[in-house]
């Protein structure tokens, strides 16, 4: 078996012609099976239709003739034993000198080489040495063979590679936190060592091979997918070479064509992680090994076994390549024990040979074979979601009943792996889907029949390669098995579906006719399966609607480089300020706001363009952006539902937009009577020096609840004035200060100063050691009061007092709170007071909605209450509908937040929907705080 025995007649003995006919019933029926069951209208018809066609591929099979291997016993060319034993203990040495050099912290680069570089006298020392005796005569390539496979490898990385940039950017966070990691770990050339762990358990060295052509092309998610698309096409060439090691050129072919297209190998090989890799030293170690049973040559064992040991320096889906080749050894021993025999020397010269590729990763990762933190952090990291653990506490809890139930369980819920395998409707791999398109998936089910009856034939190695991975990445999930845990058998799945096409054409015989028609079938099979696969997912995919943080990281990857990107109303699912912002917007300001409402207008410097975000509690806000910056340019994004809802609006602004909103109204006496909005901090027009007095008007920002001095400075005489208190006169460089208790928030704010020139004026806010000099960019033109006054308390102690322009408290305090930026956090009980100011007598809406209990009362009248909510997470809401004449009209909301949730997202907003008008929250110019 572990050679692959294999008897029969020669391929072109006299065909059965029942065999040829059952297997195109098989072939037919099983696809339409694959349309019933993915389609649904008929599952169970499908499934038993799948049974069916299974048993007649199968039946047909076992009598269908197979490639005879003659074992040739050719000469053999020998080195002296000296020079063997000299390379074995040079690369011995040189294993075991990079493994103690890379505990140091310097010149890790010449361990990794070091490290290498042991392999060289390694595969010098087993040079021409054949050290088992070769099982099949040796498949002579031919040029019409190169050519062919140079074609296939060309298109498979034409579609690895073309738009991979195009991609949602955000498909799964492990891109950018694999991107994180590198730009951690070897920023300023601090190179860790690479035989320890990186993020996740991963091994330093597949995250740097992830990582191989950023010193080219700089740290991008596009970079770390071409790495991906790099080991996604090399794949296809190791598949093949695996499937003409352990079947033919005719299997090796279709298998890597029905690789090279599969859609999630190819999506695999376009995103910026690290399982691409396990698809290619998967294949690699699997050709080698096979190579070396047919050829006997001891090289292709030692490479063999270096490349099971590369598997555990990738994803943790190839931790068990090494694990099923060992297994294969037992089951092999197992069943025909006297092959052991034969292949015991090449099975010991193929753990050598993971020894030397593993031995430093071991070393470090058991800390030093103690087995303890390392260890245990690798064998739990990124494992947790197994349910292996649970099972042997209810084994040891409650006995053998409950843990066997819960293991049936989940051979229930998986299928084995068929309910992501065959069937179902494809969606992005780590969000759920079939791994195999209806063409690949129908022949899929007949291969595994087929290779389920051959026994004691190497089509069994498929069953082997299959079923041990379905079940520990499958079986043994807490979850349904998902794609990424099942990536290593990609290659399997394409060797599985095109046993039936080779066993169908071989059933052909000589019959030439025969052989044309099934040659042709079987083309168009495959381009029916490229079709398939190119439809999914490189048009319905591409049209399909992005997630929100793709969509939009997309959108604001086409604003200018130097544009700041700020976001308010962030969600669980809606940030900007994590991962993918470092390695994408490197060197840009990209930030989310804890603050909703009071961050506009805008006053802040800004010097560059602005892209600010607007989350879904927040879109209503684009008409009172237009109204501050007429010139603001607003993008709206709808999902694709049958009445699309708003996702987010993401507005863009210059900074000659955001800077002609800042600064105080000035009016002159004497000189023109309009007003404008000067920079009162700014050289004057000169027109305007002789012309006085000058009177400013506005308002600033006041920082603060908590006492602050204001200190003006002025070559001038300036009188000013600060909300309601008493004047501040600065007598012609003599300063004048005062100290403030105001509500954080704007302020109204007036100068008065004599005319003349020069001048100079400073305003300074002073609070202990922080001082501040204000600049245009706190003012605002505008004086008119707005906003209401807002207490926030604790337990009955007062938290904060503020004049809050809307009432818009939302936040999700999690996201701020890695980066300690949440200065007011629940609980807290907050409450609102001043009055609504109404234009337009009519009939007006008002709807609030809270995580915790709230109330609203209006001209002294209850106008909404929520007095419960079980369940803070899914925040209440009430309406009502008042007729309001024109005027000021009293209004006061509190907002409990003290009640505990599953999570920190809060909320309490009010909006409202004037005659005519849509449904916004309440516009600031719509509120007055109370009257001191």
């Amino acid at each position: 078996m572990l050679g692959g025995e294999e008897t029969g007649a020669a391929t072109g003995q006299t065909p059965h012609l029942w065999r040829f006919v059952g297997l195109t019933a098989a072939i037919l029926t099983a696809l339409a099976a694959q349309q019933l069951v993915t389609g649904k209208s008929a599952p169970v018809l499908g499934w038993l239709l799948f049974a069916a066609a299974a048993v007649v591929a199968a039946l047909a099979s076992r009598a269908a003739p197979v490639n005879p291997a003659a074992p040739t016993n050719p000469t053999d060319g020998t080195l002296p034993r000296s020079f063997r034993l000299a390379g074995a203990a040079a690369a011995l040495c040189l294993t075991l000198l990079s493994t103690l050099w890379a505990s140091s912290d310097t010149h890790q680069i010449a361990v990794l080489v070091l490290w290498l570089s042991a392999f060289l006298p390694a595969t010098f020392a087993v040079l021409r040495w054949r050290i088992t005796a070769p099982s099949r005569r040796r498949l002579a390539w031919s040029w019409i063979e190169v050519v062919a496979l140079l074609l296939l490898v060309l298109l498979g990385a034409l579609a690895r590679f073309a738009w991979i940039g195009t991609l949602p950017p955000y498909i799964f966070n492990d891109e950018p936190l694999v991107g994180v990691h590198l730009l951690r770990v070897f920023r300023k050339g601090q190179v860790p060592s690479f035989f320890t762990m990186g993020w996740n358990s991963w091994s330093n060295v597949g995250l740097a091979l992830q990582g191989i052509l950023v010193p080219f092309f700089g740290l991008h998610t596009t970079t770390l997918r071409m790495s991906s698309a790099l080991m996604g096409t090399l794949a296809i060439a190791t598949t093949y070479l695996a499937g003409r090691e352990i079947f033919d050129r005719r299997v090796a072919f279709m298998a890597a064509a029905f690789f090279a297209m599969g859609r999630t190998g190819l999506e695999f090989s376009r995103l910026g992680i690290c399982h691409a890799q396990v698809l290619f030293f998967t294949t690699l170690a699997f050709c080698q090994w096979w190579r070396a049973v047919n050829t006997g040559r001891a090289t292709s064992y030692l490479w063999s076994g270096i490349a099971l040991g590369f598997c555990l320096y990738t994803y943790n889906a190839a931790h068990a390549v090494p694990l099923l080749w060992l297994g294969w050894i037992g089951l092999c021993a197992l069943v025909n024990p006297r092959r052991i025999a034969t292949y015991g020397r090449g099975a010991l010269l193929t753990l050598m040979g993971f020894t030397l590729s593993t031995l430093p990763w071991l070393y470090y990762v058991t800390d030093h074979f103690t087995f303890q933190r390392k260890w245990f952090e690798f064998t739990w990291m990124a494992r947790n979601r197994q349910v292996l653990s649970q099972i042997m506490d209810l084994w040891n809890a409650q006995g053998s009943g409950p843990a066997m139930d819960l293991l049936w369980e989940q051979v229930r819920r998986t299928w084995l792996g068929f309910n992501v395998l065959p069937a179902g409707a494809y969606g992005i791999g780590y969000r759920g889907g079939g791994m195999l398109d209806n063409v690949t998936a129908a022949l899929f089910i007949l291969g595994l029949a087929i290779a389920a009856v051959r026994l004691l034939r190497r089509d069994f190695f498929l069953m082997w390669w299959w079923l041990p991975t379905v079940v520990l990445g499958g079986v043994l999930t807490a979850d349904p098995p998902a794609t990424v845990r099942l990536v290593s058998i990609l290659p399997c799945l394409a060797l599985f579906a095109a046993l039936p096409l080779d066993v169908w054409w071989q059933s052909c015989g000589n019959r030439r006719n025969l052989q044309t028609a099934t040659t042709a079938a079987t083309a168009v099979l495959l381009l029916l399966a490229g079709w398939n696969n190119w439809r999914t997912y490189f048009i319905e995919l591409a049209a399909s609607p992005l997630d929100e943080t793709s969509d939009v990281i997309r959108r604001i990857e086409r604003l200018p480089h130097n544009t700041t990107l700020l976001s308010i109303g962030s969600e669980h699912w809606l940030w900007l300020d994590r991962e993918i912002a470092a390695i994408n917007f490197a060197g840009q300001r990209v930030e989310d706001l804890q603050v909703t409402s009071d961050y506009l207008p805008i006053h802040e410097p800004m010097s560059t363009p602005l892209g600010l975000v607007l989350g879904p509690t927040q879109t209503s806000l684009a008409r009172y952006l237009r109204t501050l910056y007429p010139a603001v340019a607003i993008e709206d994004s709808y999902d694709s539902k049958p009445i699309p809802k708003l996702r987010y609006s993401l507005a863009r602004f210059s900074p000659q937009d955001l800077e002609a909103r800042t600064g105080l109204r000035l009016a002159t006496t004497g000189g023109s009577s309009e007003a404008i909005a000067l920079d009162p901090f700014a050289p004057l027009p000169e027109a305007l020096h002789s012309v006085g007095p000058r009177r400013w008007s506005g308002a600033v920002y006041w920082p603060t609840d908590q006492p602050a001095t204001l200190r003006v400075d002025s070559r001038q005489t300036v009188i000013v004035r600060l909300a309601d208190a008493a004047p501040l006169n600065a007598n012609e460089g003599t300063p004048a200060s005062a100290v403030f208790t105001l509500p954080r928030g704007w302020q109204t704010l007036s100068m008065e100063e004599s005319a003349g020139a020069p001048r100079e004026l400073s305003l300074q806010i002073e609070q202990g050691e922080n001082k501040r000099r204000l600049s245009r960019w706190d003012l605002r033109p505008e004086s008119r009061p707005e906003g209401l006054m807002v207490v926030y308390d604790r337990n009955g102690q007062p938290l904060r007092r503020a004049i809050e322009p809307q009432i818009n408290s939302f936040a999700v305090e999690e996201i701020y709170a890695h980066h300690n930026k949440l200065d007011l956090a629940m609980p807290f009980v907050a409450t609102w007071q001043g009055s609504l100011r109404i234009d337009e007598k009519g009939s007006y809406g008002f709807d609030g909605i809270g995580s915790g209990p709230f109330s609203v009362r209006l001209d002294g009248q209850l106008l909404c209450e929520v007095t419960q909510v079980v369940q803070p997470e899914d925040p209440q809401s009430c309406s009502a509908t008042r007729d309001l004449a024109p005027g000021d009209h009293a209004i006061e909301a509190r907002f409990d937040s003290t009640q505990k949730a599953g999570n920190t997202r809060r909320v309490f907003q009010l909006y409202w929907t004037p005659p005519g008008s849509p449904r916004e929250l309440i516009p600031p110019t719509q509120f007055a705080p109370p009257k001191r």
